[in-house]
């Protein structure tokens, strides 16, 4: 990419550093999707919209439709209203440019957008209300306006000027190829051009405020209510690449570089126009790196655990003053707020939050892998020194992560919000086993590393073991090849996890493949869902009976807190129509795994105060040809107790039952519709995402429900004819399927 942005010229990236006056946001209209197609953008992810940077700046592209926004051109605006200094002025942009120029069909404003979006006029004929986070906490508002506001040149900013996750950005994307380029070739040309964006961000960074731009407006970020480019949760991997590029930099900050700054028309008469290379450095120094500590504690950069704790790191390390980095690392190490997304907390972290087997309380897998990334990051910053996390055993421990998470020797469950419903995928955290291997030969992160290395050349991707340009890849690579050698490759094994809450029974039976049934019994809460003592099954390359994983979106809305994170969507007991209440851990009475049977015995006994008893046991039985289960779950207590299964994509058939189909309507009722807002805001129950009713509300006895699994993800070589089933022996009240 760095060829690409030097052929398109520094000159012209230097004009698209956007000021605090143009919007940011990651969403354009994620409740209502696209203008055109509505919500068939959806199955193309939670960030879905393309750009083309250099042919068509400021232009979105729907994927679903082909469709362009906004449909005025934004980009000979935003140019208009340029001054001599290169600062956008709304009084200055030429308004000739705020009309409707690709849907000769629609109105002249139709999704016309002068960087503060473009309101629907007829969605605006409704009503609507939505919970808001702001610095008070959350509250019901009108958000009529927001709601049918589509940021086009908001989310482009954040997209594709400014975050790096797509892949290709006109500002953030630009320094960082340029930083790799210049380290790989040690050519001054990509420092040059890197400096002259990162001099002109530095210009800037001490305005840009992402507050003043609110999430009831329907202008997104990580974090709610707080941000600075972009969000608070997001903003440290946007800094980290300008403080890393700093420092790749810095030996190339000459007189030349200077001259070629002063060179472009922005500078002529700029007072911030550099005088000399020391005047670079201190701009670089004074308006981003050293910002960085106090914009934390002001909350407008404020990540998961991890993360901004190691942007301070990082900016302390690279600013070579040692007063400061003691202050900094001081600061992040031992200030305690009690709180794990406090400024630093570190040490209060590691002793309570980290359980017993290395996870932090985020739940999901990439939650939880976003603190051991931003640790290991510290930890190598810290390496050798008085407060070297190498020496800490709870630090060490957090390298287990994936390990309660995987199963089958290979696969990840997507427990809580982490990848998708079914998706059969591997995660493991790279950098810090790397970090680990290199420090003391860690068998188990050779083998993780080995594992991964596996799974991406069976995707046709890489299959290097290594891929760090400050390593010696070959030396490392062929060290963990001898270690495996040595030890095998990673196997997960049977194991109750009682820190994480988890217990796994993994089934080998020789000559097929390995299978896995698990019991989950932590957190509920955050980046968690509602799924306390879930029983899950894999099975010949499948999930089979799989887990929600992310949300479409991951805020406050009904789809993700009624349905999603909901008790109904996981497969458990729902007792009186509701989730229960937040949940840490449960009490593991009992496990055992021996090659023919395993048992797993777990109760959550504060999860509903209404009940006395809330307790599974499942016995599974390994045969030669399949496994069977059975699931003890005992309720006392509460009115409404609901046994909930979801199996994997495929036709259901039903043995012992005469269903009858509901008309029309959901599980709610047949009146109330698919997700109806309404319902949502009555009741937390769900019912209302369930739809294509059967019913048999006179079960005479046992019954099965047969569902022939369909290879969703196509992991199979050949079709096969796999099953899950489930046999009900007491009979219910009521039988639904949906």
């Amino acid at each position: 990419m760095a060829e690409e942005f030097l052929a398109y010229g520094v000159p012209n990236l230097l004009t698209y550093v956007t000021q605090q006056n143009i919007p940011r946001s990651y969403g354009v209209n994620q409740m209502k999707g696209c203008p055109v197609c509505g919500k068939g953008i959806d199955k193309y992810g939670n960030y879905p919209y393309l750009a083309d940077i250099f042919n068509r700046p400021f232009k979105l592209q729907c994927p679903n439709c082909k469709s362009l926004f906004p449909s005025n051109d934004f980009d000979s605006y935003y140019k208009s209203g340029l001054d001599e200094n290169g600062r956008f002025h709304y009084e200055k942009a030429d308004p000739k440019y705020l009309v409707n120029e690709l849907y000769p069909d629609k109105p002249s404003d139709w999704c016309v957008d002068n960087g503060f979006g473009w309101v629907d006029p007829e969605g605006c004929k409704t009503k609507s209300y939505s919970m808001v986070y702001d610095k008070n906490g959350y509250h019901q508002k009108d958000t009529t306006t927001g709601d049918n506001r589509y940021t086009f040149i908001a989310y482009y900013n954040h997209w594709f000027i400014w975050m790096t996750w797509q892949g290709v950005g006109m500002v953030t994307c630009a320094i960082s190829a340029l930083r790799d380029a210049y380290l790989y070739t040690d050519d001054p040309k990509y420092a040059k051009a890197g400096l002259m964006l990162l001099n002109r961000v530095a210009d800037f960074y001490k305005e840009y405020d992402a507050c003043v731009y609110k999430w009831e407006d329907n202008f997104r970020h990580s974090g709610g209510a707080w941000g600075k480019i972009v969000g608070s949760i997001w903003e440290e991997s946007v800094v980290n690449q300008f403080i890393k590029a700093y420092d790749a930099f810095f030996p190339a900050i000459t007189e030349e570089v200077v001259q070629e700054i002063n060179a472009h028309p922005f500078y002529k008469n700029n007072p911030v126009s550099p005088k000399n290379a020391e005047d670079i450095k201190l701009n670089i120094e004074n308006n981003i790196l050293y910002q960085i500590l106090p914009e934390v504690k002001n909350h407008r950069i404020r990540g998961n655990f991890g993360m901004h704790q190691e942007s301070i790191a990082l900016a302390a390390l690279v600013l070579q003053n040692d007063e400061y980095f003691k202050y900094s690392i001081d600061t992040i190490m031992e200030t305690t707020d009690g709180q794990p997304w406090g400024v630093g907390n570190i040490e209060n972290v590691l002793i309570n939050e980290i359980d017993h087997d290395g996870c932090g309380n985020e739940t999901a897998a990439g939650y939880n892998g976003i603190w051991i990334n931003g640790m290991s990051a510290i930890a190598d910053i810290l390496k050798g020194t008085s407060k070297d996390l190498y020496n800490n055993k709870k630090f060490l421990k957090m390298h287990d992560l994936e390990i309660p998470y995987i199963v089958a020797d290979r696969y990840t469950l997507n427990i809580g919000d982490s990848g998708i419903a079914g998706n059969p995928h591997t995660v493991v955290y790279k950098d810090p086993q790397i970090a680990l291997f290199l420090h003391n030969g860690n068998v188990q992160s050779a083998q993780l590393l080995d594992l991964d290395a596996k799974v991406r050349k069976q995707k046709g991707e890489n299959g290097s073991i290594v891929q760090n340009m400050l390593i010696d890849c070959e030396k490392v690579e062929e060290d963990i090849v001898k270690t495996i050698e040595k030890h095998g490759p990673f196997r997960s094994v049977s194991e109750n996890y009682s820190g994480y809450g988890i217990a796994k029974y993994e089934i080998r039976n020789e000559a097929q493949e390995p299978k896995s049934v698990w019991m989950y019994y932590g957190r509920n809460t955050g980046h968690g869902h509602k799924d306390t003592l879930m029983l899950g099954f894999f099975g010949y390359g499948v999930f089979l009976n799989p887990d929600h994983g992310y949300p479409c979106f991951a805020d406050g809305n009904f789809e993700r807190s009624r349905w999603t994170v909901n008790t109904l969507s996981h497969d458990t007991v729902s007792v009186d129509e509701g989730p229960g209440k937040n949940h840490v851990v449960g009490i593991p009475h009992h496990f055992d795994a021996r090659e023919k049977i395993g048992v797993m015995d777990t109760e959550a006994p504060l999860l509903y105060e209404q009940t006395s008893c809330y307790r599974r046991t499942s016995v599974t039985v390994n045969l030669d040809g399949a496994a069977y289960t059975a699931d003890f779950f005992r309720v006392a207590g509460g009115k409404d107790h609901r046994y909930v299964f979801h199996g994997a994509e495929g036709e259901a058939q039903t043995t012992g039952l005469n269903p009858v189909a509901q008309m029309r309507g959901t599980y709610a009722g047949e009146d109330v519709e698919f997700a109806s807002e309404e319902y949502d805001r009555k009741s937390r129950s769900g019912f209302n995402y369930l739809y294509d009713v059967k019913r048999d509300s006179s079960v005479k006895g046992s019954f099965t429900v047969d569902w022939k699994v369909k290879d969703t993800f196509k992991v199979w070589n050949k079709e096969r004819d796999v099953h899950i089933a489930v046999t009900v022996l007491d009979p219910p009240n009521e039988a639904v399927l949906a």
